[in-house]
């Protein structure tokens, strides 16, 4: 029995061992290599190809792989097994034995896994061609493990062919963007999660209310109407008869006011500068209005609920702030419908649109029923209040200061308390 001192005998272990150790890095690294990530790897890397393609059929990939795997390990017992048994007798022999077994487990298995959960896609890109290369070796016996496996699951009924979708939901793309930690810029997370976010926003919580629509009615006295023109502050404005139901189209203030440079500006000219209105459904969401305003070449459109009659005004630039925030740098002190006190409360008026708040304060009302700020706050107490009223609106200190018109005219808010209270 000397040649069991052989060399032979030792680089023949040594192999099992490496083979073993092989295996094991493979099943792990790529059962957690980034399929997206090797996506990408695989237009210059001809094994990040190879892996890719693995991965497309996992069951034959654990087949070549647990038929390697168990072929080094049963091996590896085997010729421990026969070296106890020529040097020990009885117990020692079954000592030996689990021993060396076990020792052999915690070194071909669990350094070689650890690694590779640590390193997917490097691992991957190993063993993506040898495992290319056993699945034709070992075609045959791959089918018949398959076959097997597939009667087996068949029992249970469980189908080879149910595979789960690659695809990510929405969460799901949200936690792998913010994930990306440090390797995306804290900005562009921000605008990501937010393009993620336009399905789920309607129009109608960014929309300007229709009690808070500029517009001109067209029945009015032509040197009141041209006195509103000249003093407008927004790009566009709505013409209507006597009511913004009956809105006949839209105005642009910058051909106005080309028109009065001109001295062409006239009831004639001005009824020539009416482009048609544009009407959307309210409950559209922010991402499909987008792409409505990129095909209809427009900036504004007017929102309608199922009756047809105008219930706000939705604006191409609003959308674009729920992507990438607000365009003015000082805008707190900018609005007139925000105003700091020197208290440290803001008066807030009460038709504000509450996602709108939450953006440029930096705070989190609850905006999932309601759209402005009143309707909060009546939502919240089942009834219109009277002024002077107090109230805690989610986890900052609210006073309804004034109200008019069935409706909460303006809200003072105390944000600095909040620090300072313990709910």
């Amino acid at each position: 029995m000397n040649y069991l001192n052989s060399p032979i005998l030792i680089a023949l272990l040594t192999c099992l061992f490496a083979l073993s150790a092989f295996f094991a890095a493979a099943e792990t690294g790529l059962m957690a290599a980034n399929p997206y990530r090797l996506k990408h790897l695989a237009k210059t890397s001809l094994a990040a190809k190879a892996a890719e393609r693995l991965l497309l059929y996992p069951e034959r990939l654990l087949s070549v792989i647990l038929i390697g795997n168990n072929f080094a390990n049963i091996s590896i017992s085997v010729i421990l097994t026969f070296l106890a048994t020529h040097y020990f007798d009885g117990a020692e022999d079954l000592f030996f034995t689990v021993f060396l077994t076990l020792l052999s487990i915690i070194i071909v298995e669990v350094p070689p896994k650890t690694l590779a959960a640590i390193f997917p896609e490097r691992v991957s890109l190993i063993c993506a061609i040898p495992i290319t290369i056993l699945m034709y070796v070992f075609f045959p016996l791959i089918w018949a493990t398959y076959g097997l496996s597939n009667v087996i699951l068949k029992l249970f009924g469980v189908k080879m062919s149910q595979k789960s979708s690659g695809a990510l939901s929405k969460e799901e793309l949200k936690t792998a963007v913010f994930e990306a930690g440090k390797k995306l810029p804290r900005k562009h997370r921000a605008m990501m999660l937010s393009i993620i976010d336009l399905e789920q926003i309607t129009i109608d919580e960014i929309m300007v209310p229709k009690n808070d629509i500029v517009g001109i009615n067209i029945e009015d006295d032509w040197e009141d109407i041209v006195a509103q023109l000249e003093s407008c502050q927004h790009t566009m404005l709505p013409i209507y008869k006597n009511e913004l139901n009956q809105t006949i189209g839209l105005v642009h203030i910058k051909n106005i006011m080309n028109l009065m440079a001109s001295h062409k500006f006239n009831k004639t000219t001005f009824k020539d500068a009416i482009d048609g209105a544009y009407f959307v459904p309210e409950g559209t969401s922010l991402a499909m209005q987008l792409i409505n305003f990129q095909k209809s070449k427009r900036r504004q459109a007017l929102v309608v609920n199922e009756y047809g009659d105008v219930i706000g005004l939705v604006v191409l630039e609003d959308i674009l702030e729920e992507i990438v925030g607000e365009y003015t740098t000082d805008l707190i002190h900018t609005r007139k419908d925000i105003i700091p006190q020197k208290d440290g409360s803001i008066l807030v008026d009460g038709s504000i649109n509450v996602r709108f708040l939450n953006r440029t304060m930096g705070w989190d009302l609850p905006t999932a029923s309601t759209k402005t700020l009143s309707g909060l706050i009546i939502e919240l107490l089942d009834s219109i209040p009277d002024s002077n009223l107090c109230l805690m609106l989610g986890n900052y200190p609210t006073e309804v200061m004034q109200t008019q018109d069935h409706r909460i005219k303006t809200v003072r808010i105390f944000p600095g308390l909040v620090k300072n209270i313990k709910l």
